[in-house]
């Protein structure tokens, strides 16, 4: 592995190190009584963790859409949605996006020496893991959010129909 090479290798580390930080420092807050405020301190935690996570994709797909990565046809692309980004590989020709991209890279690297290949082929199976660990820290945290803000809406809902339920026995106990 050369010199760059090993750096793309670390800082892949590093990305996703300090990305499974982030999202384990919700566990103290997942270990909450069930009440109003744990929720919305996970909805809050959660949501301020999303742009770190974005960042950490954005760092990743710069390392890997660096030589001598470019010499296979693919790219790392940052897909976003109205509440999250995911990243996928894309083909350079055309828009043809999906895991099944990097699957075709892999069976048909570029013509290079048995060593380099193998030292890129060995990255890019790492980056698919990456990939793989920042998509789901990404999913994770959506999870969590529209959980924990269902939680409390239903909570909210259960409060009000104790309040009716309440008010319709003293009204029907006064008749």
């Amino acid at each position: 592995m050369n010199s760059s090479e090993q750096n793309a290798f670390k800082a892949t580390e590093q990305i996703i190190s300090r990305a499974s930080e982030q999202i384990a420092s919700l566990k103290g807050l997942l270990k909450g009584k069930g009440e109003v405020e744990d929720s919305l301190m996970v909805i809050n935690h959660a949501k301020a963790l999303i742009p770190q996570i974005k960042k950490c994709m954005e760092h990743f797909s710069e390392i890997v859409n660096m030589p001598p990565y470019t010499f296979f046809e693919i790219r790392m692309r940052i897909q976003n949605s109205k509440d999250n980004s995911f990243l996928r590989w894309r083909e350079n020709k055309n828009e043809l996006m999906g895991v099944q991209v990097w699957e075709k890279a892999m069976l048909n690297p570029p013509k290079a020496s048995v060593e380099n290949v193998t030292t890129w082929l060995e990255d890019l199976a790492c980056f698919e893991e990456a990939r793989l660990n920042l998509n789901k820290y990404m999913s994770y945290l959506s999870f969590l959010i529209k959980q924990h803000k269902e939680y409390l809406k239903n909570r909210e809902y259960t409060s009000s129909m104790l309040i009716k339920a309440k008010q319709s026995i003293s009204t029907r106990d006064n008749i």
